[in-house]
C-alpha cells in the first residue's frame, strides 16, 4: 500500500510538472532578453513574444517552420525554378520560366540594397527556421524522402523569394502581348500605326466613371482630410515627379466604415482575400510582439512580412488590382546574327548565362538564357511569336534591387497614416487596392503598384530598337489614386475600377463594377451605423445583384412578352418566388449559380454591345439603367433588344446549368482540398491527407460570402482591438496529425470566425500551449543575427514507435545532464543519459523491445533547464 501511495504521488508530481510546462510561463520581464516565448492559442495561431526584434523574428521563423515547413520548401523550389528536380519533367517548362524571369536571382541580388534592419530580420527569421529543421528532422520526413530528400538550409534570400511567388501569380499579363500584337497588326495595316494605337488605347482605357473607387473630388481633398491626435504634426503633401474586357483577378474583397458610420464611434475594417481554399492554407496567420511590433495578420509561409493585418493602432486589408507592371520589348536582330540586336543606330551583344536544371529520374538540362538591355528573352513563354522575332521582358519587380518585404515590415510597425504611407511607398507588386483604418478615426485607400509611364497604352510589345518607346520612369507614389476619410464614410473594393477617366495615367485593373463591388456599395451606402455584428451579416451576404436583377427583369419580360420557348418557361417557373440568395438550400441553386457565368459576355453580338462595357462591368451598367427606369416608372424599359436579350439568356442559363436534366432539387456543395496542392496546382502529394469540406452554403464566386474562395477573413474593431476576429480554413498547420490541420472548417462552413486578440493578457486567456526558446545570446556578425545554441528537447522520432525511437537534445554549454524515461505512473524505468555532456546537439536511441505498449514520458534536466515530452510505444 505504501509503495502504491509513493508511486501515485510520483505520478501526480510528474503530471503537475507537465501542467506547469504547458500552461504557465514566467512574467516576460523575468525571462532572458534573448528568449522567445511562443504561445499557441486554441486555434493553433502562434503568438511570438520577445524582448528584441532579432529574437522576435527568430521565433517567427521557428514557428513558421513548425507549422508549414513542407509548404515553405515547395514554395522555394517553385520560385527557384527547381520543381523538375522534385516532381520530374512535367515542371521543366515552368522552371525555365522562373529562371528566365529571374525571381530568385533578384531576391538574392536585392539583399545588399536593403536596410540593415530588414537584413537582420530576414536572417533572424532564417535562423529560426533552420533551428527548427535541425531539431526536428522528422517533420513530414516520409514526404520529404519521397519527393526531395531533407530540406536545405533557409536563407535571408528565401524570405524575399517566397513573397515574390505571390507577385508571380498575379503579374502574368505580359504573356498575352504577342497575341495582342497580331490583332493590332491587322488594324495597323488598314489605318496606320498612329491611328491603330489611338483606337486601341481608347478601347483599353474605357471605364465606367460611376464605379470608380476614387473620385476626382476625393482625390483632390486627400491632403486636407487627416484626423490627428493632439500633438501630431500635419501630414505633408507628397510632391510629384516627373477597356478591353477585363477578367477580374482573385484576392478580393475588403471594406471599412469610419466612426461616423460605426456604432462603436471608431472604424471597423474587414478584409477577405479570395483565393481558392487549399490544404494547407495559402496564407499563414501569426502574431508578433516585441520591439516596435505588436501586430498580427497573414503572410505567406517562409517570409516574415504580413500582407494583411492589424496592430494596436491600425488595420489594413488588400484586394488584387490586376494592374500591368511588365512589358515585352520586340528586339530587331542584326541580319545573319542571333545575338546582336539594334539600339537606335548601333548594335549591342546580348548577354548569355547557362543554368543547370536538374530533372528527377532524368538527365539534367542545360538552359541558356539570353538578355537584352530590357531584360531576359522570353520567347519560350509567349504564344504567337514568329520564327524571326525576339521579345524581351522588362518587369518592375526585377528592374530595381528592392523587395516588398521591406515596405510591408514598415507597415506592420506603423503607428498612424503618415508612417503607414512610408511603408506603402516601398511596395511594388502585385498591384493592390489597399484599405486602411486607425484608432484616430481615419479610413483611407491607396492604389499600390509600381507602374511605368509608357510611350503608349495599346497593350502590345514596344519597339525596342527605336529608343522612342522606352519607359519614362514610374508613376509617382504621391499621385497614385488615393483618398482619406471620404465623405461617404466608407470604402469598399472588390477588384473594381480604381479611378475614373479623368486620371492622367493608365492604371489598369477593373473597368467598372462587378457583382461583389456593386453589392458592397449597396449594403454600406445606406443611412445606418454599422456594428461588428453587422459586418458578420455582410460577410455572409449571398446576393449577387447581377443575377438578382437579371432574374427580376427577365421574369417581367417573360410575363409581358409571352415567349413559347419551353426552356425559358421552365426557368421562369423555378425562379418565381426566389429570394435572390445564392444558397444551396434553394431548390434551383444549380440554375441561379450558373447565371453569372452564362451571361457574363452575352452582350457580344447584340445591339447592346457598343453601348455598354464588356463582361460584368457592362452588365452592371445595363442593370443600373433598368433599375433607374423601373424605380421612376414601375415598368421594364421598352427596348426590344433588351427584352429579347433577357428572354434568350434565361433559356440559355437553363440549358447550360444542367438543371434541365436533373430537375430542381437540393444541391450539396462539398469542396475537396488536395494535400499540398498549393498555388502551383501539384494535385495531391499525399492522398491519405486530402480533405473535404462540410457542406457549404454559397459557392458562387460573385457573392461576398463566396465560400470556395474564403481563404482568410479578418474583422478588426478599432474601438476594441482585442474584440477582433479572424478565420483561416481549413487550419493553420500543415501537419495532418495536428488538431489545427482542419479545426477551422466548421467555422468556415457556418460563416463564422474566431476571436483574435492582440494584447498579451487577452492572448494568455486563450493559450493552449507555451514554449520558451532560451538562447544564451544573439550576436551580430557581418550584419547577420546568429543565435547561439539553446537548451532544447526535441520530439522523438518516430512517434508512435516500435520497438525503438531516437531522442535528440541540444545544450548551449557543457552541462550536467539527465535524460530519463518514465511510465504513466511516474516511475523512472530507464536512464539514457546521466552525467556531464559537452555543448552541442546530442541524440540517443531507446530500444523498448521488452517494454509493454503504452504512453511513456521522457524528461531532460540540464543546467537548470527541464522539459518533458510524451511518446507512444505500439508493439
Amino acid at each position: 500500500m505504501k509503495n502504491n501511495t509513493m508511486a501515485r504521488n510520483t505520478f501526480l508530481a510528474l503530471v503537475l510538472t507537465l501542467v506547469i510546462l504547458n500552461t504557465t510561463s514566467p512574467a516576460w520581464a523575468q525571462t532572458p532578453k534573448d528568449s522567445v516565448l511562443i504561445i499557441r492559442d486554441k486555434w493553433g495561431i502562434p503568438h511570438i513574444v520577445a524582448g528584441n526584434e532579432q529574437a522576435l523574428f527568430y521565433g517567427a521563423g521557428y514557428a513558421a517552420a513548425e507549422d508549414r515547413l513542407l509548404q515553405m520548401v515547395l514554395a522555394r523550389y517553385s520560385i527557384q525554378g527547381r520543381l523538375a528536380e522534385v516532381f520530374g519533367s512535367t515542371y521543366l517548362a515552368r522552371d525555365k520560366k522562373m529562371r528566365a524571369v529571374g525571381y530568385y536571382r533578384h531576391a538574392s541580388g536585392s539583399l545588399p540594397y536593403l536596410t540593415e534592419s530588414t537584413r537582420q530580420i530576414l536572417q533572424a527569421y532564417a535562423d529560426g527556421a533552420n533551428s527548427y529543421m535541425t531539431q526536428h528532422p522528422q517533420h513530414l520526413a516520409d514526404l520529404f524522402q519521397k519527393y526531395g530528400g531533407q530540406p536545405e538550409k533557409w536563407t535571408a534570400a528565401d524570405g524575399v523569394a517566397c513573397f515574390l511567388r505571390i507577385a508571380e501569380r498575379f503579374d502574368g499579363g505580359w504573356t498575352g502581348e504577342v497575341d495582342a500584337l497580331r490583332k493590332f497588326e491587322v488594324l495597323e495595316r488598314s489605318v496606320g500605326r498612329e491611328q491603330a494605337i489611338a483606337e486601341t488605347e481608347m478601347q483599353r482605357m474605357r471605364v465606367d466613371d460611376a464605379s470608380a473607387i476614387v473620385t476626382k473630388e476625393e482625390y483632390e481633398r486627400y491632403s486636407q482630410n487627416l484626423k490627428q491626435p493632439a500633438g501630431k504634426a500635419a501630414l505633408q503633401k507628397r510632391g510629384e515627379s516627373g477597356g478591353s474586357e477585363w477578367s477580374p483577378p482573385t484576392m478580393s474583397h475588403n471594406w471599412c466604415v469610419s466612426g461616423s458610420k460605426s456604432t462603436t464611434g471608431l472604424p471597423i475594417l474587414e478584409s477577405d482575400p479570395q483565393i481558392t481554399v487549399e490544404s494547407p492554407a495559402t496564407w499563414y496567420e501569426f502574431h508578433l510582439q516585441g520591439g516596435k511590433f505588436n501586430v498580427r495578420g497573414i503572410g505567406v509561409p517562409g517570409t516574415p512580412a504580413m500582407l494583411i493585418g492589424y496592430n494596436q493602432n491600425l488595420a489594413w486589408g488588400v484586394t488584387a488590382l490586376g494592374s500591368d507592371n511588365a512589358d515585352l520589348f520586340q528586339e530587331q536582330l542584326k541580319e545573319g546574327s542571333s545575338s546582336e540586336y539594334k539600339v537606335r543606330d548601333t548594335w549591342e551583344q546580348m548577354e548569355e548565362r547557362t543554368e543547370v536544371i536538374k530533372v528527377k529520374n532524368s538527365n539534367a538540362v542545360l538552359y541558356t538564357i539570353r538578355s537584352t538591355r530590357h531584360g531576359s528573352v522570353v520567347n519560350d513563354f509567349v504564344s504567337g511569336a514568329l520564327a524571326n522575332e525576339i521579345f524581351s521582358l522588362q518587369y518592375t519587380v526585377t528592374a530595381e534591387p528592392a523587395t516588398d518585404v521591406e515596405g510591408l515590415l514598415d507597415m506592420m510597425a506603423a503607428t498612424d497614416w503618415p508612417s503607414f504611407t512610408k511603408g506603402m511607398e516601398k511596395y511594388r507588386s502585385p498591384g493592390l487596392h489597399m484599405i486602411y483604418a486607425d484608432r484616430f478615426d481615419n479610413i483611407g485607400y491607396y492604389t499600390l503598384a509600381r507602374l511605368p509611364i509608357r510611350a503608349h497604352n495599346a497593350g502590345i510589345p514596344f519597339r525596342g530598337w527605336t529608343g522612342e518607346e522606352e519607359w519614362k520612369g514610374y508613376i509617382p507614389f504621391g499621385v497614385m489614386p488615393r483618398m482619406l476619410n471620404p465623405a461617404a464614410g466608407f470604402i469598399s473594393t472588390a477588384n473594381n475600377c480604381p479611378v475614373g477617366s479623368w486620371y492622367p495615367y493608365f492604371i489598369g485593373g477593373g473597368i467598372g463594377d462587378n457583382g461583389r463591388s456593386w453589392r458592397l456599395k449597396e449594403l454600406l451606402g445606406i443611412d445606418k451605423k454599422f456594428s461588428p455584428d453587422d459586418f458578420f451579416i455582410i460577410h455572409r451576404d449571398a446576393v449577387n445583384p447581377v443575377a438578382r436583377d437579371f432574374v427580376f427583369f427577365s421574369l417581367i419580360a417573360v410575363g409581358e412578352e409571352k415567349p413559347v420557348d419551353r426552356d425559358v418557361l421552365a426557368a421562369a417557373a423555378i425562379l418565381t418566388g426566389w429570394d435572390f440568395q445564392m444558397h444551396t438550400s434553394f431548390a434551383g441553386y444549380a440554375l441561379v449559380s450558373a447565371i453569372p457565368t452564362v451571361i457574363n459576355r452575352s452582350l457580344r453580338g447584340t445591339p447592346l454591345e457598343n453601348k455598354y462595357l464588356g463582361a460584368t462591368a457592362g452588365l452592371v451598367q445595363l442593370f443600373k439603367d433598368l433599375e433607374a427606369h423601373y424605380d421612376s416608372t414601375g415598368q421594364l424599359l421598352h427596348d426590344a433588344s433588351i427584352r429579347a436579350w433577357l428572354i434568350s439568356q434565361l433559356g440559355e442559363c437553363y440549358r447550360q446549368s444542367g438543371i434541365k436534366n436533373t430537375g430542381a432539387r437540393p444541391f450539396t456543395l462539398i469542396h475537396p482540398m488536395k494535400y499540398q496542392n498549393n498555388l502551383e496546382g501539384y494535385g495531391s502529394l499525399a492522398a491519405e491527407h486530402d480533405l473535404s469540406s462540410p457542406p457549404l452554403s454559397c459557392g458562387v464566386v460573385e457573392t461576398i460570402w463566396s465560400q470556395l474562395g474564403n481563404s482568410y477573413s479578418q474583422l478588426v474593431n478599432l474601438a476594441s482591438v482585442d474584440s477582433s476576429f479572424t478565420l483561416i480554413p481549413p487550419g493553420n498547420s500543415e501537419l495532418p496529425d495536428s488538431k489545427h490541420f482542419s479545426d477551422q472548417m466548421s467555422l468556415w462552413a457556418e460563416g463564422k470566425m474566431h476571436g483574435a486578440p492582440l494584447s498579451f493578457d487577452a492572448v494568455q486567456k486563450i493559450a493552449e500551449s507555451r514554449q520558451v526558446l532560451t538562447t544564451t545570446s544573439i550576436t551580430i556578425i557581418d550584419g547577420r543575427s546568429e543565435f547561439q545554441s539553446m537548451y532544447a528537447l526535441n520530439e522523438n522520432y518516430p512517434n508512435p514507435f516500435n520497438p525503438s525511437t531516437t531522442i535528440r537534445f541540444q545544450l548551449p554549454k557543457s552541462s550536467m545532464t539527465s535524460l530519463k524515461i518514465f511510465n504513466a505512473l511516474g516511475q523512472a524505468i530507464a536512464t539514457l543519459v546521466e552525467g556531464q555532456r559537452e555543448a552541442g546537439l546530442h541524440q540517443v536511441q531507446w530500444n523498448a523491445m521488452d517494454i509493454a505498449s503504452g504512453v511513456y514520458f521522457y524528461r531532460l534536466q540540464a543546467g537548470g533547464f527541464v522539459d518533458t515530452k510524451k511518446m507512444i510505444l505500439l508493439h
